[in-house]
């Protein structure tokens, strides 16, 4: 069972729950076809294993910086519990697997994955260390999810949404810098491209993402789904989701949001609801 949970938390099994954004698109297209529906679930797979591909090759690189990080020393590579050459086979078997499965489902989508993949080795390789472009590159990572994920089931996707989800995936990203700056515990066991950050700086930037977001998610309902009744209602529930999760990153969060959304009941309870409303006024009303 040990063995397991060390390969888990290699992995990054729990950090799956940001590839759901693949089936955005076949959710929000109602066209519920087998077809498609086998489409996503396998698109979502595949993006869960080059996700765990990216994770590994950063651990890989970090592996003599996590030793002297007080926390990251507990991780697989950096503790030895799994051995360098083993994570780096692995890799290489995960990785293959996730492209022989997203050669059959959509070539096309390939192009995605690839530069995904090469985008987040760029990341680990330096590229976090480079203010600004860091969080770029981490909000360009939810968008790419949604680009695959209308690329697999054919389907066009409002500018209006994407725009939404990229501002709210540069919330996320200011707020997991935020949070992360709030755990310093000394100048040697942060991420150096925090020194180039401040808090009033991260602040504002993460509150004007989640004002943009808000905007274009409310411009999204008004514009672009003028079909679906009552869609209108769901504004205050996001708004309402994004002050609770403001409110746990302002606290004593890291600021990871898979770490954010799964501590927190009451944050779970609203973005429940809010599927619920949604898949309600979609398919049932």
């Amino acid at each position: 069972m040990e063995r397991i949970l060390q390969w888990s938390k290699l992995l990054r099994v729990k950090q799956y729950i940001k590839n759901f954004l693949v089936l955005v698109p076949l959710f929000f297209s109602r066209k519920l076809t087998s077809e498609n529906i086998s489409a996503a679930i396998l698109g979502t797979i595949v993006f869960c294993f080059i996700s765990s591909v990216v994770y590994i090759v950063n651990d890989l690189s970090d592996i003599e910086n996590d030793k002297q990080h007080p926390v990251k020393c507990k991780r697989p590579l950096a503790s030895g519990k799994i051995a360098p050459k083993s994570a780096a086979t692995a890799a290489a078997i995960i990785a293959i697997s996730g492209f022989a499965i997203a050669y059959f489902l959509n070539k096309v989508g390939i192009i995605i994955l690839l530069f995904y993949l090469m985008l987040n080795i760029a990341y680990s390789k330096g590229l976090k260390n480079v203010a600004i472009l860091d969080v770029c590159i981490l909000a360009f990572g939810y968008l790419l999810r949604i680009f695959y994920g209308a690329i697999l089931v054919k389907v066009p996707i409002s500018n209006l949404l994407y725009l939404t989800v990229l501002a709210a995936a540069f919330f996320l990203g200011f707020g997991k810098r935020r949070g992360e700056m709030q755990k310093i515990e000394s100048s040697s066991t942060t991420r150096k491209v925090l020194e180039f950050y401040t808090p009033e700086f991260l602040n504002h930037n993460m509150y004007l993402a989640m004002t943009l977001t808000i905007v274009f998610y409310s411009m999204w309902c008004i514009n672009s789904v003028p079909f679906v009744d009552n869609i209108i209602w769901s504004v205050p529930m996001v708004i309402i989701i994004f002050m609770r999760y403001s409110l746990i990153v302002e606290g004593v969060s890291d600021g990871d949001p898979v770490n954010v959304f799964l501590s927190d009941k009451p944050l779970i309870l609203l973005s429940a609801v809010y599927i619920c409303y949604i898949t309600a006024i979609f398919y049932f009303v």
